[in-house]
């Protein structure tokens, strides 16, 4: 392989990955949600009810935010108003914009709306009903703010991550902390894996630089993941050990999805083409434990008495394929790279949008109808995001920051914060 370095070779892949969930989630929502989007229509009761598992596309997203934080701020000078100044900058415009679109939308929950306006949802006011996928914002903007010290005093990392986990065994073993706390912890393990990986990845000075295959087969693995995750059924026992009284997996981020850790570690280090001497073994582990499971499944026979594992599995022979391909099929990931560019409006508008198509009595009630549908929402949701992105975002960004700011590693990244 040609050796490059580092700096050239990760903008690409990491906004991929970013596209790529951002997309994910779309028609994660396009599917679960779809007696909204055609009310004559469900596409679950359908021969094919597989729908990709937007929830793990979030928490990449957590661990992709605190990679490009890390990226871009670990080893310099930190300033405090400077960097919540850029971080208001980024987050708040397009932001405003999806609330504003949710309320004219839909005026019946203002209580939730305001909340949303200062990131307390979850905490004081339910998500906005509207716009769902809000719920994860409230999230990422604590870990913002956790992040601080660690930035400001040059704290390792490391330090911080292991209080989190042992905050969290704390929790699932001896005093259940409320549920809410609990989530941001697990949350907050998959953000600060992420910076940790930063921080090795600046460690670097050249890197190999992954195929387009390589980096697709970890997409075809993270569908397969939906109802072939080999570790979710351990974790989701761990409750029972100590009561199910105590304790529960009713939060939106709970203690089961930490069994998502290696896959998405897996991902983050392939988009990144973060050299580690481990990487092998990782990619070894989950694709063996994977197939081990689905031959689990087969065997005992549960494979066959439902059809949910069906697409699954044909997503895990297509990742292996590409995975060990020595021809390359794939030549570019260009359609996720653009999606990733404009990926946080992507992810805060399509809700919205999604129930208000759904208002319409035109064009419903079969499964062809439901696609024309579908095609619509993307239409709209893609131009919207790419207006915001592309025009109005570097517009409000010149106001606040009157010198154009050289383009650091991982710049291109964190144009598309979206977790």
């Amino acid at each position: 392989m040609i050796l490059k370095p580092a700096k050239k070779s990760i903008d690409i892949h990491i906004e991929a990955l970013r596209g790529f969930c951002a997309l994910m989630v779309l028609v994660y929502h396009s599917i679960i949600y779809s007696d909204v989007l055609d009310s004559g229509f469900n596409f679950r009761k359908t021969i094919v009810p597989f729908a990709p598992d937007g929830h793990l596309m979030v928490l990449i997203f957590f661990m992709l935010s605190g990679y490009v934080i890390g990226l871009n701020h670990i080893n310099k000078k930190f300033i405090l108003s400077d960097y919540l100044k850029r971080r208001i900058v980024r987050l708040y415009p397009v932001y405003i914009i999806a609330i504003i679109i949710t309320a004219v939308m839909f005026t019946d929950e203002w209580q939730n709306i305001v909340g949303a306006l200062g990131f307390v949802q979850n905490l004081f006011t339910n998500v906005p009903i509207h716009n769902q996928a809000l719920w994860s914002l409230n999230y990422e903007v604590i870990y913002y703010i956790l992040v601080i010290p660690i930035l400001f005093y040059s704290i390792k990392p490391k330090i911080f991550l292991t209080c989190t986990i042992l905050l969290l065994g704390v929790s699932i073993f001896k005093f259940p902390f409320p549920l809410i706390v609990e989530g941001y912890l697990v949350g907050l393990i998959f953000w600060f894996t992420g910076f940790i990986i930063s921080n090795v990845k600046l460690s670097q000075s050249h890197t190999e630089i992954v195929s387009s295959d390589k980096l697709v087969s970890v997409f075809f693995l993270l569908l397969s993941c939906a109802f072939l995750n080999p570790f979710g059924r351990i974790i989701s026992q761990i409750h029972f050990l100590h009561g199910p009284l105590l304790h529960s997996l009713d939060g939106i981020v709970n203690i089961n999805d930490v069994s998502f850790l290696p896959v998405c570690l897996y991902a983050i280090i392939i988009a990144s083409s973060t050299n580690i001497k481990w990487n092998k073994f990782l990619a070894g582990f989950i694709y063996l434990t994977t197939w081990l499971y689905l031959i689990f499944l087969i065997k005992n026979g549960s494979f066959f008495k439902t059809n949910i594992f069906y697409v699954p599995a044909f997503f895990l022979i297509v990742s292996t394929v590409l995975l060990f391909s020595p021809i390359q099929i794939f030549k570019s990931t260009s359609l996720f790279i653009k999606a990733g560019s404009i990926s946080y409006a992507i992810y805060v508008i399509h809700t919205p949008i999604l129930e208000f198509i759904g208002q319409s009595g035109y064009l419903t009630g079969d499964f062809l109808f439901f696609l024309v549908r579908c095609a619509l929402l993307f239409i709209v949701v893609i131009a919207i995001s790419h207006f915001l992105e592309k025009i109005i975002q570097p517009k409000i960004k010149k106001l606040f920051f009157k010198r154009a700011t050289p383009i650091v590693s991982g710049e291109l990244s964190q144009k598309s914060v979206s977790n």
